[in-house]
């Protein structure tokens, strides 16, 4: 019997080492996500801007413009509720310290706290990947109907003037002066 309550009590330190180890991959994973998240949006925004100016040319000339500003202002709603979940992340295990100093910790109290930057998160999953599809839409509409243009148009080549019949020239071409005889003797 005793044991049997020694591999019990092992098993509760291993089991709780074990999620102090979660709670560190945890972490580190919510960081790495917050971090990349922010990476792609900025670069997606960066990205749409470069497309326009060597696709597209000017924004007034693309199909569906309204769809690159979608994206442009989900894009900067993503980077914006990244930060804030960031700094609440911050502020909560801060929060959740000074109350385990204080004596004072209340588990149901962390959970809320964490639901509610569980809700930020999701928010901006979902901005981002709607942003990326509004984006997408843009570029697609945008390289097709670029596509179907006329293949002198697509590389820049503008044909000459067709030509005039002779008949329609006037004799205001310039004639040359007569050449003189030479005059030296030998």
């Amino acid at each position: 019997m005793a044991k049997h309550n020694t591999e019990d009590e092992e098993f509760k330190i291993r089991l709780k080492e074990y999620k102090l180890e979660l709670k560190i991959i945890y972490e580190k994973s919510q960081d790495a996500f917050e971090k990349q998240l922010s990476y792609l949006s900025a670069g997606a925004l960066g990205f749409s801007m470069l497309f326009i100016e060597k696709a597209v040319g000017e924004v007034s000339e693309a199909r569906l413009s309204w769809t690159l500003l979608f994206s442009w202002i989900l894009f900067t709603i993503t980077l914006t509720a990244n930060l804030i979940s960031h700094w609440l992340a911050a502020r909560n295990m801060s929060k959740s310290i000074k109350e385990i100093d204080d004596n004072n910790y209340n588990s149901d109290r962390v959970n809320k706290r964490i639901s509610k930057l569980n809700v930020i998160n999701v928010a901006t999953i979902l901005t981002f990947f709607l942003a990326i599809l509004s984006l997408g839409i843009f570029i697609t509409t945008n390289v097709m109907n670029k596509n179907s243009k006329p293949s002198f148009e697509k590389k820049g080549l503008v044909p000459t003037p067709a030509p005039k019949h002779p008949s329609s020239f006037t004799s205001q071409t310039p004639t040359a002066a007569p050449v003189k005889p030479s005059t030296k003797t030998k």
